[in-house]
C-alpha cells in the first residue's frame, strides 16, 4: 500500500501487522513522521541537484523488507517480539520513530549517510516543520539514518533539532565539529 511517492505501508510497519490489519495499521504510526521522510528524501534531491556532481541523488531508501522476501522489520513501528522492542517505551515502540538506509549507485551507506547529516545541519527547519526533533548522531548510526519525533520544551522554544548517541545531546552548532571529523571508508 503506497504512502508516498517513495514509502509502502509494508516498509514501516512489522509485517506481521500488515497481514493482520492492512491498511488500518497506518493507525500505529505518526503520520507527519512519514510525511517527513518523504520531504527528506525530495529536499535531499533538491539539494543535490543544486551541488551537481559532488553530491549524488538518492534512488532510494531501504525500510523493512521481509514483506519482499528480506530480512529487515524493525525500521519503524516495533512490536513484542522484536530484536530492539522496548516494553512499549521506545519511539519506535510507538510508531514516532524510522530507520532508513538511502542508495545511489556507487556511493556506500556511511557516505550517503554522512552527506544527509550535513545537510540537515545546514537546514535543520525541513525536518522541524514535520515534527521530527532528533536524529541519532553518525557516530552511533553511520549506515543509516534514524529520525524521531520526541522533543524538549527547550527545543520547541528555540526550534532546533538535536543530534544524539546513547549519551549525550548535541546542538546543530555542536554537531557541525563532529562531521567535520567523521571519515568514511572513502574519505580517510
Amino acid at each position: 500500500m503506497k504512502l508516498t511517492e517513495n514509502i509502502d505501508l509494508r516498509e514501516i510497519v512489522p509485517y506481521r501487522i500488515w497481514q493482520e490489519e492492512k491498511g488500518r495499521a497506518i493507525r500505529k504510526m505518526n503520520g507527519n513522521l512519514i510525511l517527513g521522510v518523504q520531504a527528506v528524501f525530495d529536499f535531499y534531491n533538491e539539494v543535490a541537484d543544486s551541488y551537481g556532481d559532488c553530491t549524488p541523488r538518492w534512488e532510494g531508501i531501504i525500510m523493512n523488507t521481509l514483506w519482499k522476501g528480506g530480512n529487515r522489520d524493525e525500521s519503524g513501528l516495533r512490536v513484542e517480539g522484536h530484536q530492539y522492542y522496548r516494553d512499549g517505551t521506545g519511539m519506535h515502540d510507538n510508531g514516532n520513530a524510522i530507520d532508513f538506509v538511502p542508495f545511489a549507485k556507487g556511493y556506500s551507506a556511511k557516505e550517503l549517510v554522512k552527506m544527509f547529516h550535513e545537510i540537515a545541519v545546514q537546514c535543520p527547519e525541513i525536518l522541524f516543520v514535520y515534527g521530527i526533533w532528533r536524529i541519532e548522531s553518525i557516530l552511533l548510526a553511520d549506515t543509516w539514518i534514524h529520525m524521531d519525533t520526541m522533543f524538549s520544551a527547550e527545543q520547541m522554544e528555540s526550534q532546533q533539532i538535536v543530534f544524539i548517541d546513547k549519551t549525550n545531546r548535541y546542538s546543530v552548532d555542536e554537531y557541525r565539529g563532529i562531521l567535520e571529523g567523521f571519515k568514511t571508508e572513502d574519505n580517510g
